[in-house]
């Protein structure tokens, strides 16, 4: 199969994410659904996609293959499908959200799987360590020129232990300048703020609604 730029610019796309869907795909490269969901089939009769057929997506959701990040000369391993299918498909909203300008200027966007390869990244390491062991990565990372901005979106409740585990080793970053957590449930919303509240980080963690790119399914869709 002879790549074209588009074709390129998918793969790329679908390196950097877990799932991809043809919705994701319009947005991306401005293409009428029923053309980027004929582009990502066409993809993966040449191998160098493969199909999901998940109820978190109606055409089904893709991921690239080892041919197809050969394809685009990408180091990351193929992504594995796990059972995080809502979360993995409402993560490329973030990116698309980001790179369209969404959460102000932004010189450079990172999903978690760019960021977990990117060790041998000038900008690297990327995670907080809210243990002092395991690392954390946001779903998505933005670089801009006063800091960092860690984006999370969390579609079920976190432990509270946990979550304040992760914001104190966001504050504790002089990199990160403002955190960013992406709701789509209100309640997960409240538990959140109550949480920074706690930890008085109101100025340095902000919570908003999910609004972007397609409805995320609800969490039975999955």
């Amino acid at each position: 199969m002879v790549l074209n730029d588009l074709d390129r610019e998918v793969l790329r796309f679908a390196a950097a994410h877990c799932l991809v869907a043809p919705d994701h795909v319009s947005a991306l490269t401005s293409a009428p659904i029923a053309e980027a969901g004929a582009r990502m089939v066409r993809l993966a009769a040449n191998g160098l996609l493969v199909r999901d057929r998940l109820a978190a997506a109606g055409w089904g959701c893709f991921r690239i293959t080892c041919a197809g990040l050969r394809a685009v000369a990408s180091g990351l391993p193929p992504p594995r499908l796990t059972r995080c299918h809502r979360h993995d498909v409402g993560v490329p909203w973030v990116w698309l959200a980001a790179r369209d300008g969404v959460f102000g200027s932004i010189d450079r966007v990172l999903c978690e799987r760019e960021m977990r390869g990117a060790l041998s990244d000038v900008d690297a390491p990327f995670e907080v360590q809210p243990d002092g062991e395991h690392g954390h990565f946001p779903d998505v990372m933005l670089l801009t020129r006063s800091g960092r901005i860690p984006v999370e979106l969390p579609l079920a409740a976190p432990a509270a232990e946990q979550l304040a585990a992760i914001l104190r080793a966001y504050a504790a970053d002089a990199r990160v300048v403002a955190v960013l957590y992406l709701v789509v449930d209100p309640w997960v919303g409240e538990l959140v703020q109550s949480v920074v509240g706690q930890l008085e980080l109101t100025q340095l963690v902000h919570v908003q609604p999910a609004r972007f790119g397609s409805e995320l399914p609800s969490p039975g869709d999955d």
